[in-house]
């Protein structure tokens, strides 16, 4: 996938970080590189209750530090309320430099208003959980088109305390290829606070123009506004610094580990716009 602008929040829980960074961090007294009975894993990532596959990045910080091999991991999602598991599948994903990291695939239904429990179980029998709440719904936003030769749409969203993430969602298909490439471009730096648990954004109509600019024998597809909404554990990282976050403790819902999984609650609506072909103007 491809991000214009900068990355969105929730994307950022799945970025790779090195588990000696998040293991140290500014506390010279733990060292990452050997046993220690504080931290086996590492989570990042989110369950949203708009979703039907849900991806978990999971590290063995002990495995990562090169003192152990390849131990068997078992993930599980279980949901608290009603005592349903759900085993998660790995998939091994390879980034630039040569770095990879394992993320966990199940697909469950995750209800609003629920509790789950994200564990990670290593063969000797170390593990990490996290406590994960899910938030409710929320009304449609809205989104009034430009008016009186404005260049700009007007988005409103309703009932949301903890905005997660605003984005615009599109796919370009190459014509003489086929090839899919979806793309996003994230809002979350023009959207303000419009009192009552309500936000606005005033959305340029260049943003889809500048991002394909350049690009040739594409058309543009499936033109949307995504809206997240974070349960009351919802952390703004943006606002935090980053060395606070490094700190072994700085910013976790992980017992006996590090890093951060949180719930959210998405919407969609349809985007029309004139740069998008499967759409009328």
């Amino acid at each position: 996938m491809r991000f214009v602008r900068r990355y969105h929040p929730l994307v950022a829980l799945l970025l790779l970080m090195p588990s000696a960074a998040i293991l140290s961090g500014c506390d010279n007294t733990l060292d990452p590189y050997t046993e220690n009975d504080l931290f086996y894993f590492s989570f990042y990532g989110y369950l949203d209750t708009a979703d039907d596959v849900h991806w978990i990045r999971v590290v063995d910080l002990q495995e990562e530090s090169g003192h152990r091999g390849d131990p068997q991991i078992s993930v599980t999602l279980e949901h608290l309320e009603s005592g349903e598991r759900f085993e998660m599948q790995d998939s091994l994903f390879h980034f630039g430099g040569g770095r990879t990291a394992r993320n966990f695939r199940a697909e469950a239904e995750i209800l609003p208003e629920s509790t789950y429990r994200l564990t990670a179980i290593r063969e000797d029998g170390a593990q990490s959980n996290a406590i994960i709440e899910t938030p409710s719904g929320f009304r449609d936003p809205e989104l009034l088109q430009p008016r009186f030769m404005q260049d700009f749409d007007e988005l409103t969203i309703f009932d949301v305390e903890h905005l997660a993430d605003v984005q615009i969602r599109f796919n370009t298909i190459h014509k003489e290829s086929g090839n899919v490439r979806p793309y996003t471009i994230s809002l979350m730096d023009i959207v303000s606070p419009a009192g009552g648990n309500q936000h606005s954004a005033l959305i340029s109509r260049d943003l889809i123009p500048l991002a394909i600019r350049g690009l040739e024998d594409i058309l543009v597809t499936d033109c949307r506004i995504h809206i997240s909404k974070g349960g009351d554990g919802w952390v703004d990282f943006d606002s935090i610094d980053p060395r606070i976050i490094a700190l072994p403790r700085g910013i976790s819902n992980v017992e006996q580990g590090t890093g951060y999984v949180v719930g959210v609650k998405s919407r969609t609506i349809e985007y029309e716009h004139a740069s998008c072909d499967d759409q009328e103007d």
